[in-house]
C-alpha cells in the first residue's frame, strides 16, 4: 500500500512508501465532544495491540500519538475532529504502520518496522486485518466509556527523564509519570507534577525522527 497525500501531526511532511500499512477508520462517538481529543491515545493503543496479537511483538506507547519498538517509532496516528455536536461528534482516525523493512536511507533514524524488529517479512494483510478490527473495538469501548488511560499507562514507558517543548514557550525537562485520565500527560517537573495538555514530548537520548514513520492520515 501507499498514498500520496499523507500528513503528519502539527502539519508535518508524512512520506508514505509502499509495503507499509495506511488507514483511517471512521469513529462515530456517542459522547461529548469534549472527548474526542483523547481519542489518539485510545488508537495508541489499539494499535498497539494489534501489532501484539498479530506478531507476538510488544510496542510501547509515547505521548501523544507514536508507537514504539525498542524505543524505535513503527507507527503513528492522526485524529481529526470532523463533526461535533450535543450528542456526540465523528472523529477520523488516520494510522501508519511500518510493516516491510525499511531501506538504508533510515539507517540511524529513531524508526523501525515490524518486519526489522521480527528478522523475517511480515504478512501485510494479517496485520491490516488485526489493526482494523481492534480500532473498531477500542472505538466503541471510547464510545461508551471514554480513554482507557490504565492500558495507555501500562505500555508507556514511565519514569524516564523528558523534554517537553509547550507550543509558544520555553522546553523544559522532568520525569515521566503517567497519563492523568483525561489524557493529559503527567510530567514531575523538579518536583512539582505538571500536565501537558499540547507540544512535543520527547526522550532525552531520542534522535531525530523518520519522516515515514510520522503519525498521518489519507
Amino acid at each position: 500500500a501507499s498514498q500520496t497525500g499523507g500528513r503528519g501531526r502539527l502539519g508535518r511532511a508524512w512520506a508514505s512508501p509502499p509495503g507499509h500499512l495506511y488507514l483511517t477508520q471512521i469513529w462515530r462517538l456517542s459522547c461529548p465532544a469534549d472527548r474526542a481529543p483523547s481519542a489518539t491515545l485510545e488508537a495508541g493503543v489499539a494499535m498497539a495491540e494489534a501489532i501484539e496479537v498479530s506478531t507476538g511483538l510488544r510496542p510501547t506507547l509515547k505521548w501523544p500519538n507514536d508507537v514504539q519498538l525498542g524505543g524505535l517509532k513503527c507507527a503513528g496516528i492522526l485524529a481529526s475532529l470532523v463533526s461535533a455536536s450535543l450528542s456526540g461528534s465523528t472523529v477520523l482516525i488516520g494510522v501508519g504502520l511500518d510493516v516491510a523493512p525499511l531501506g538504508p536511507e533510515h539507517e540511524g533514524l529513531s524508526a523501525t518496522s515490524l518486519s526489522d524488529c521480527l528478522g523475517a517479512e511480515v504478512e501485510l494483510a494479517d496485520v491490516a486485518v488485526a489493526v482494523v478490527g481492534q480500532l473498531a473495538e477500542r472505538g466503541r469501548r471510547f464510545s461508551s466509556a471514554g480513554l482507557d488511560h490504565l492500558a495507555w499507562t501500562r505500555r508507556a514507558r514511565l519514569g524516564g527523564e523528558v523534554r517537553v517543548s509547550p507550543p509558544g514557550g520555553p522546553a523544559w525537562v522532568g520525569r515521566l509519570v503517567g497519563l492523568a485520565p483525561t489524557g493529559e500527560l503527567m510530567v514531575d517537573r523538579a518536583g512539582t507534577l505538571e500536565r501537558v495538555l499540547a507540544g512535543d514530548v520527547s526522550s532525552q537520548s531520542t534522535v531525530p525522527r523518520a519522516a515515514s514513520a510520522e503519525g498521518g492520515a489519507p
